[in-house]
C-alpha cells in the first residue's frame, strides 16, 4: 500500500517522526509532502533519513507535473497533522502549494487528521470548511480531546489533538479496505 502524507504547520508536527517510524511497520511506501510552514516544525532533511522521500516544492526543477504524479501515486493520502489553514486551503479548492495542489489532484477521499486548539477547532468557518471537505467526500477526523501546551497562552490546557499513531493505522487500514473493494 503506498500512503502520501501530507505535514502541515501544527505543533502536531514536532510528533510526526514518532508517528512516521509506527506508520512505516504497515505500510510498503511512504512519501511525505511537507508544508513550507511546517519546515519551522520539522526538517525535511530529518525525514529523509527515515528513508522516506519527501517533498517540498510545487515546481521542482526536475519535474512540474509533481502534484499531479504524487496524487496518482498514492493509494492513500492523509494529511497528519492538518491545521485550519489546510482544511480551509483544500473546502475551497486552492492550490497554492504543493500540498494544496496535490489535494486538489488527489482523485479518492483525503483523510485529515486535524490538530489545533478548540477555539480554532470550533469556530464557525474551521466547522464551515469541515462540513464542504465531508460533502466533497473527504474525511475529516475530528480531534482528540487531550492536555497540551498552549503556546499563547503559556500553559497546560485541554485542546484538540490528532490521534496517536495507533489509533490512525486502524482508520488508514479500514480506509484503504474499503477503496480495494470497490
Amino acid at each position: 500500500m503506498k500512503l502520501l502524507i501530507g505535514v502541515t504547520a501544527s505543533s502536531g508536527a514536532i510528533h510526526f517522526p514518532f508517528y512516521l517510524t509506527y506508520f512505516k511497520e504497515f505500510f510498503s511506501e511512504i512519501q511525505i509532502i511537507v508544508s513550507e510552514n511546517a519546515k519551522n516544525f520539522i526538517s525535511p532533511d530529518a525525514l529523509r533519513l527515515l528513508n522516506c522521500k519527501v517533498h517540498t516544492n510545487l515546481f521542482p526543477w526536475n519535474d512540474e507535473r509533481s502534484h499531479v504524479r504524487l496524487a496518482a501515486w498514492a493509494d492513500l493520502f492523509a494529511i497528519i497533522p492538518a491545521t485550519a489553514n489546510i482544511l480551509a486551503e483544500s473546502a475551497h479548492g486552492f492550490a497554492r502549494s504543493l500540498l494544496s495542489a496535490t489535494i486538489l489532484c488527489h482523485e479518492k477521499p483525503v483523510l485529515f487528521f486535524p490538530n489545533m486548539n478548540d477555539v480554532m477547532w470550533n469556530a464557525k468557518t474551521t466547522q464551515r470548511n469541515v462540513s464542504l471537505l465531508r460533502e466533497a467526500g473527504h474525511l475529516v477526523i475530528s480531534p482528540v480531546e487531550q492536555v497540551g501546551f498552549e503556546v499563547a497562552k503559556g500553559k497546560l490546557q485541554v485542546g484538540g489533538y490528532m490521534p496517536p499513531p495507533m489509533d490512525i493505522v486502524p482508520i488508514l487500514q479500514t480506509e484503504y479496505e474499503k477503496r480495494v473493494k470497490l
